[in-house]
């Protein structure tokens, strides 16, 4: 019997109908259901659920499966990369260009109780502040001024040689997962999902100084110094997770994290194709 650990989107239980339906879905099929502690409410909802403490809910779960949209995902994806999880996405959302399937599409579902399944690896971002690593990201860390309206200055080494100098609005380290993200919204190329490399790509930069966007390898070690913000302090954020406040001192870097996620898919998942088909879809709802 498999046994799935669900992250629901917050609120989910609005739409009880058709989560209901994914779990009828699958516990017909010889499934059982965890959820976090804290998502209580939840599993008061569906009587299959069984809330369990964080460490039992990774380590007793076969699998991952969110409920809701690419949001989801990315906050999953931290801890199932450290624990190993592969990670399944159902999507109650908007976009789901990480999702594998939506709540009605029952014959994708049912394929999470075979091996038939399609993987697809992805390379993590590790963000460290003075040696101790403090976030990890599926799509992309971002550095920009805490207050918004501000300027970042940074100097940017790579692998211990210094590469340039940045004055933006930001300065954002993507993966190639996230090439779809904030990083084409800021210009950025969208990229191969099997490509192994780390984007950096300058926010609005003042007078195009290091506002090219540049590729390097996975390995790459990333020392952006320097830091400042005239009149006022920066900030790294992970995936639009919680920031963390950076003083002037701190010596920030960020490399590929050593543990890649798992996503799986019920058929081959392209990146670009699936960004392509999201512009056409997105062209005909405007016309």
């Amino acid at each position: 019997m498999k046994t799935f650990g669900l992250i629901p989107l917050s609120g989910l239980e609005e739409q009880a109908e058709r989560v209901q339906a994914v779990l009828d879905r699958l516990s017909r099929d010889g499934a059982r259901f965890l959820c976090p502690a804290q998502r209580r409410s939840f599993a008061a909802r569906f009587s299959q659920v069984t809330p369990v403490e964080e460490e039992a809910f990774w380590t007793g779960s076969d699998r991952i499966l969110t409920l809701g949209g690419d949001g989801t995902i990315l906050s999953a994806a931290p801890a199932a990369a450290r624990y190993g999880k592969e990670l399944f996405g159902v999507n109650f959302g908007h976009e789901g260009f990480l999702t594998a399937c939506a709540p009605e599409e029952g014959e994708k579902l049912s394929l999470l109780l075979t091996d038939r399944l399609v993987r697809s690896r992805r390379m993590m971002l590790s963000l460290s502040v003075n040696g101790t690593e403090k976030a990890l990201a599926l799509n992309e860390i971002l550095l920009a001024p805490r207050e918004r309206g501000r300027l970042l200055s940074v100097n940017l080494s790579v692998n211990g040689t210094p590469i340039t100098a940045f004055r933006a609005d930001a300065l954002l380290f993507h993966t190639p997962t996230g090439s779809t993200a904030y990083a084409f919204s800021a210009g950025g190329a969208v990229c191969s999902e099997e490509l192994e490399a780390i984007g950096v790509k300058a926010v609005a930069p003042y007078m195009h100084r290091g506002g090219h966007h540049m590729l390097f390898g996975p390995d790459a070690v990333f020392d952006p110094e320097d830091l400042y913000v005239p009149g006022g302090s920066s900030e790294a954020v992970a995936d639009g997770g919680a920031p963390i406040p950076l003083a002037d001192a701190d010596r920030v870097q960020i490399r590929r994290a050593a543990n890649d996620l798992t996503l799986l898919f019920a058929e081959r998942h392209d990146n670009q194709s699936i960004f392509c088909k999201k512009q056409r879809e997105a062209g005909r709802e405007r016309q």
